[in-house]
């Protein structure tokens, strides 16, 4: 997982971000796949969700982290829409806040057909 800076110039990370958090891999030079997650600063404009940027860097380490072992290669589950499972409640319903305060989306459950708060 690598965290991009908020001194660093855009793309790399400040308050103008053009993007807000992914995840990709990559085949290194023995074969493998590495898989990663990038998270900027999440005070950057498009990054913000409770307005409080360690609540948001829990959010969306977790969203991405997540996406990262369910969808490592990007070639995956995907909705009619080209949503992964954690894209469909990125943002609704709004994050809650778990416990020990730290901060968590919803989650996709084919089950239920709809966004649920993990356990």
């Amino acid at each position: 997982m690598k965290f991009s800076s908020r001194r660093a110039p855009t793309p790399r990370g400040g308050p103008n971000l053009s993007y807000c958090a992914y995840h990709s891999h990559y085949v290194d030079g023995a074969g493998r796949n590495v898989k990663y997650s990038i998270e900027p600063w999440a005070g950057c404009s498009g990054c913000q969700s409770f307005g409080n940027t360690t609540l948001d860097q829990d959010h969306f380490v977790c969203h991405e982290t997540r996406e990262a072992v369910s969808d490592s290669l990007g070639n995956a589950w995907y909705d009619r829409q080209g949503n992964e499972a954690d894209d469909k409640c990125a943002w609704t319903p709004s994050p809650f806040i778990g416990t020990n305060g730290f901060g968590y989306q919803y989650e996709w459950s084919n089950a239920n057909s709809g966004c649920i708060q993990t356990r």
